[in-house]
């Protein structure tokens, strides 16, 4: 007690003193029993709750794996927070996918629709070769399903003759990573062969990046292969004649030019041109003259051998190549049952047609002979044949070619003779019978070549008339020729006639008329001082036309001799239907007037003949007095020849012609013509 300092003490039983405490103990432990009990039944329920939107979406994802289904979107709205955001963000991602997916079906079906029907073949290949792919095209190319292709190579396929083509292209599209186009053929269900034309080139993976994938892209090129053999036989075969052509013999030329360097051979070129060919164009058509064609290009190849090659060169021309020849004597072999078999008759629509050909034969003197030579040399060759009459065979010899470039150069020079003032005028005088003096002057063409000197008409004529030049010299001769005669009429010569010569190809001009009408109206020359003259054979070649065309002439005022007479036709029927002023007795007759009786009996005969037709007579080529004195005697009216003057320069004649108040005939015979008449 604290009052008193005093402890007290008592004693209680133990256990019943510590029983409230252990039942507080036993109630507490009982209690933390039943907390525990439900906190772990609170977590589990909290648990199943909250995890029951992920144990959803597992099982909704589960149920998806085995199938090929898309995945749906979770349903329902259950959930918050993180759960919720987790639903709503599945949902969101799947919508995408469901999109993207649709663009990537939608996106392969378009390839595959154009794969399925694509014409041409799309297949990939593992770098071996071996067949992965191939689209359904293949059963219309190949005859074979794409699913029998996998596995096969592509070399099964291909024709052995384009392995290497194949193999080459594989490798450089992998290795080079190019992209090769090749053509070559491959092997049909029915073992024919098809062209196919393929690109080939590395696939891309998924992220960009070269694989050792080969994709080929395959069309059928049989069509145009098919047309381009039948381009290249077109462009290398006659389409009339169906004979090789110039672009085929290029060709064989190069095969015979490599045998004959492998073999010491020898080359031979025919050319073979059919003689007045033009005629049966003219005369029947150019459908009977094609026909013909047909007919000697047949007869033609029955004359060679296999390995020659008969080509139609152009017109009527034929080329014939003899390769591998052992001895020259074989083409002249050739050459001659080419001349015999053409002379056979030809029946076209009924109508049997001769003919005959000029034939020119050029040997290549060793192996570098190219075919332009060759060709030029047969030519050259052949024209030769055809001035000697056609109907032959001319083996080349290189003196032709002289020959030939000379003329060649000859013709370019005479393009630019006008310009270069190269051409002049000589003159030669017409002497009178009866006076002794001047009747008259005819102008003679000459061209003064800077090289060749004074070349005569024959020279260049004929070169001129081939070219058409002949249009343009001829205008430029009688425009010439009437100014010069107006200067010297003004210088006080008598006011005679000039004679021009006039070429065929100037007398078949539409336009002669109106030419020589022009000319006379610019230079102010009176026509009846132009004497135009002609051959007989310009005449006779189309009889109504040079009616026509003398009609025109003559209207002009003009007069018209006939020159060179007694060479041609030489008809009375003609002589009286066209309308002529003059003869002019040609100088063959009168070179041997005095030695032969029968050329004398025909001068006198042609004398005779013109005065019954009253016509003017002119002697050319007089270079004797007898000759001179012998036509006096016989009446005829003018000479012309040496005996009195050669041909002149302008000033020259002038000169001669202010000279001949003197007589130039003795005056016995004349005196004594006189007495005559």
């Amino acid at each position: 007690m604290p009052s008193s300092n005093w402890i007290v003490g008592s004693v209680y039983p133990k256990d019943e003193g510590l029983l409230p405490v252990r039942e507080l103990i036993w109630r507490f432990v009982e209690f933390l029993l039943v907390a525990c009990v439900i906190v772990v039944a609170a977590i589990w329920v909290l648990t199943r709750y909250t995890m029951r939107p992920l144990v959803q979406l597992t099982q909704h994802l589960t149920s998806y794996t085995a199938t090929e289904e898309r995945i749906a979107a979770l349903s329902g709205d259950s959930g918050s927070g993180e759960v919720h955001a987790l639903r709503s963000a599945f949902n969101r991602l799947t919508a995408r996918l469901h999109a993207r997916e649709d663009t990537l079906v939608e996106t392969m079906q378009k390839y595959q629709l154009i794969t399925d029907n694509s014409t041409d073949l799309i297949s990939k290949h593992s770098p071996d070769g071996t067949i992965t792919y191939a689209s359904p095209v293949s059963a219309g190319i190949l005859g074979v399903e794409p699913g029998e292709l996998i596995g096969h190579s592509l070399c099964e396929f291909v024709h052995p003759e384009d392995f290497d083509i194949v193999r080459t292209a594989v490798k450089e599209a992998i290795q080079a990573n190019a992209l090769p186009t090749i053509i070559y053929r491959a092997r049909h269900a029915d073992q024919h062969y098809v062209w196919f034309e393929t690109t080939l080139r590395l696939m891309t993976g998924a992220t960009g990046e070269q694989t050792q994938r080969i994709l080929c892209i395959s069309r059928d090129i049989s069509d145009r292969k098919r047309m381009e053999e039948r381009l290249h036989d077109m462009v290398r075969t006659d389409h009339l004649t169906a004979l090789p052509n110039r672009v085929l013999l290029d060709e064989r030329f190069a095969n015979g030019l490599a045998q004959a360097q492998r073999e010491g051979s020898l080359l031979a070129m025919l050319m073979i041109d059919i003689d007045r060919f033009k005629n049966i164009n003219d005369t029947l058509g150019h459908g009977m003259g094609d026909a013909l064609l047909k007919l000697v290009g047949s007869a033609l190849k029955s004359c060679i051998r296999e390995c020659d090659t008969l080509a139609r060169w152009g017109g009527d021309e034929f080329v014939l190549l003899l390769p591998g020849l052992q001895d020259s004597r074989v083409a002249l072999a050739v050459a001659q049952r080419c001349l015999a078999t053409l002379k056979k008759t030809f029946v076209v629509n009924g109508q049997g047609l001769h003919i005959t050909a000029s034939i020119g034969l050029s040997l290549s003197p060793d192996s570098s002979a190219g075919a332009e030579m060759l060709l030029q040399n047969a030519d050259t060759a052949m024209y030769k044949a055809k001035a000697r009459g056609g109907d032959c065979l001319v083996l080349y010899s290189p003196d032709m070619s002289e020959g030939a470039r000379g003329r060649l150069s000859m013709e370019n020079a005479l393009f630019h003779a006008i310009e270069r003032a190269e051409l002049l005028l000589h003159y030669q005088p017409l002497i009178s019978a009866k006076t002794g003096r001047l009747a008259g002057v005819e102008a003679l063409l000459r061209w003064q070549h800077p090289e060749y000197g004074l070349v005569s008409p024959g020279q260049f004529i004929p070169i001129a008339e081939e070219t058409g030049l002949i249009d343009a010299i001829g205008e430029w001769v009688l425009r010439r020729a009437c100014t010069q005669m107006n200067d010297w009429y003004s210088r006080g010569l008598p006011k005679i006639p000039v004679s021009i010569n006039l070429s065929s190809r100037q007398f078949r001009q539409e336009c002669l008329a109106t030419t020589i009408k022009k000319v006379l109206k610019d230079t102010n020359f009176d026509p009846q001082n132009l004497e135009l003259e002609l051959t007989e054979s310009f005449l006779m070649d189309d009889i109504p036309r040079s009616k026509s065309i003398l009609a025109e002439l003559k209207s002009l005022g003009v007069t018209i001799a006939l020159d060179d007479f007694g060479t041609g036709y030489s008809s009375l029927s003609y002589l009286k239907g066209f309308q002529l002023d003059t003869l002019k007795i040609d100088r063959t007759f009168i070179a041997e007037l005095m030695t032969s009786e029968a050329n004398a009996s025909i001068v006198r005969a042609t004398i005779g003949l013109a005065k019954g037709l009253r016509l003017k007579t002119v002697a050319e080529g007089v270079e004797t007095r007898a000759q001179a004195n012998f036509l006096v005697h016989q009446g005829c009216d003018v000479l012309q020849g040496f005996l009195f003057a050669q041909p002149m320069e302008p000033e020259a004649f002038l000169s001669f012609a202010n000279a001949s108040h003197t007589y130039l005939l003795s005056r016995s015979p004349r005196e004594e013509i006189e007495k005559v008449r």
